[in-house]
């Protein structure tokens, strides 16, 4: 049960802020340099409704995301584009109106987290708006529908790595279209163990390619195991020649979920959602 008039105001100034946040950046880099994207996803899941506007915009500053949805707030200038500070408010106030509930993830230039791999862009942001489901006489939804019911770590930090565009490319937009929003992709083992070097954390998971230039996807499992970090992420290795030689060499390291190349979409959404949700190789 919605508000179909406040559901459609609040997408309208969400996508409002998203264009001025573009503009804001094409004023400073030539159009070359950066995407212009917008985007609205919309799902239902578990015991919610979850709808998505996400731009590749000028991104938030940390200091100021705990102030966007105050009245009388704005991050605009004094200029054409000056905000009154009311359009946040005013989509954090119909979002409560539903009992819902609002989520911000932002990438701001020189953020310490990148967005995910669909933005095609180093910067940008995504609003998150849950909004509870309801039967007709406006009663809550006590009992999960059927094959909805499964409870994903989205926010996930999720590592793709392999050398064969074509099966980095799929992983990326599978586990994107199943709800996954932080999934980085890297042709080569040693842009992702860079990348976790200076990131200062571990992903959540990685989903690796075995026969890679090196480090291959076993060398690869060493050295982020070998870096020492408190939380060790869990592993996912795919081949299409697995021998029981690396087989073996995985199991010493713990990794048990493996994939064989050619393998479904189906397949691979299992062995991630397993890996997210229950931390194990």
């Amino acid at each position: 049960m919605l508000d179909q008039g406040q559901i459609r105001d609040v997408l309208i100034n969400l996508i409002s802020n998203s264009m001025v946040a573009i503009d804001s950046l094409s004023s400073r880099a030539p159009k070359e340099s950066f995407v212009r994207r917008i985007g609205i996803h919309v799902r239902l899941r578990s015991k919610e409704i979850l709808i998505e506007v996400w731009d590749t915009g000028i991104g938030i500053e940390e200091k100021f995301k705990s102030q966007i949805f105050d009245p009388f707030f704005s991050t605009r200038g004094r200029g054409v584009t000056k905000g009154t500070g009311l359009g946040l408010a005013m989509v954090y106030s119909c979002v409560q109106n539903h009992q819902g509930r609002i989520q911000v993830q932002s990438y701001p230039e020189n953020g310490k987290r990148r967005p995910p791999s669909y933005f095609k862009s180093s910067m940008g942001t995504i609003i998150k708006i849950h909004l509870p489901l309801q039967l007709a006489d406006g009663s809550e939804i006590l009992e999960d529908p059927p094959g909805e019911g499964e409870s994903l770590s989205t926010d996930a930090l999720i590592y793709v790595v392999d050398d064969e565009e074509s099966y980095r490319t799929m992983i990326g937009r599978a586990l994107s279209a199943a709800g996954f929003q932080n999934v980085e992709v890297f042709g080569d083992g040693l842009s992702a163990l860079n990348s976790i070097e200076n990131l200062g954390h571990s992903p959540k998971l990685i989903v690796s390619d075995l026969q890679m230039p090196p480090p291959d996807g076993i060398a690869l499992v060493e050295k982020v195991k070998a870096l020492g970090r408190k939380e060790t992420p869990s592993f996912v290795i795919s081949s299409g020649k697995m021998t029981s030689d690396s087989l073996e060499s995985l199991k010493k390291l713990g990794v048990t979920r493996i994939l064989s190349k050619p393998y479904s979409v189906k397949e691979l959404l299992r062995v991630v959602k397993e890996s997210v949700d229950q931390g194990l190789s």
